[in-house]
């Protein structure tokens, strides 16, 4: 909702997300954050975003497809394994044989 060479400023920088996108969309940037840290890596980022150099996933493109991942991806880990054949629950926790005791 900018035009090109408008200013985007984000109060909560964080890693600088907002204002890389701010850079690859031809506007200016500016942000605030406290944590040292993330004024680090926001800034190590943004450099790279200025400089081209920045890694980034397509647009469109998902994070992950869980069908590529494997079954592992598409099954709650406390159930059986389809491939066992099992419909059951895995047990997380047994209970003790002589039950729970506050001391």
């Amino acid at each position: 909702m900018t035009n090109s060479d408008d200013w985007v400023f984000d109060p909560f920088l964080g890693v600088g997300t907002s204002i890389i996108a701010a850079v690859r969309q031809n506007r200016r940037g500016a942000g605030t954050e406290v944590v040292p840290k993330y004024v680090r890596i926001a800034s190590d980022r943004i450099r790279q975003a200025v400089n081209g150099d920045l890694r980034v996933r397509p647009m469109g493109k998902p994070v992950f497809d869980p069908k590529n991942a494997g079954e592992r991806l598409l099954t709650a880990p406390w159930l059986s394994p389809p491939s066992s054949g099992k419909e059951e629950q895995l047990a997380l926790l047994e209970r003790p044989e002589k039950g729970y005791r506050v001391k």
